[in-house]
């Protein structure tokens, strides 16, 4: 007995090479992003790590001394609104890496959304393609239908 494989259809070939594109995209989508981020990483993640330290602890002494000059600003000053202002704006840097890494993750939904949409324009496609072949098949050839009697059935 030997197994011969059931031949696909031009719409199952077709529906199988759009399946393979879209994981070959996933994963060129997930290559570039993992080597972006093993880029962005530093060599010497320890000495980072203490630099890093070394900064904030420096902030921390910056923010105390600034809360120091601030608070003796608004007794003599009494004008918080513009330091109020500031505390509550993001930085320059923490918006534009916030927007670099959102734009990422939008440009990547967008290009899912688009391959979905031409996945899905090619289903309708072969969806009237296939409801034609059968409306043609059916006005060539129509099937008739037969109600079986009690002879036919054998009793």
């Amino acid at each position: 007995m030997s197994c011969h494989p059931v031949p696909l259809t031009a719409f199952q070939l077709q529906e199988d090479l759009h399946a393979a594109e879209l994981r070959i995209s996933e994963q060129q989508d997930e290559i570039s992003r993992l080597r972006s981020e093993l880029d962005s990483r530093p060599l010497n993640a320890e000495k980072r790590t203490v630099e890093l330290q070394d900064e904030v602890s420096g902030l921390k002494m910056i923010a105390g001394e600034f809360s120091r000059h601030s608070i003796g600003s608004e007794l003599t000053c009494g004008n918080s609104a513009d330091y109020e202002r500031h505390l509550r704006e993001p930085s320059r840097k923490v918006r534009e890496d916030v927007e670099r890494e959102w734009s990422v993750k939008l440009s990547k939904l967008e290009d899912q959304l688009e391959s979905k949409r031409i996945w899905a324009n090619r289903l309708d496609e072969n969806v009237r393609a296939v409801t034609a072949e059968n409306k043609e098949l059916q006005t060539v050839r129509p099937v008739p239908f037969r109600h079986q009697s009690q002879a036919d059935r054998g009793g």
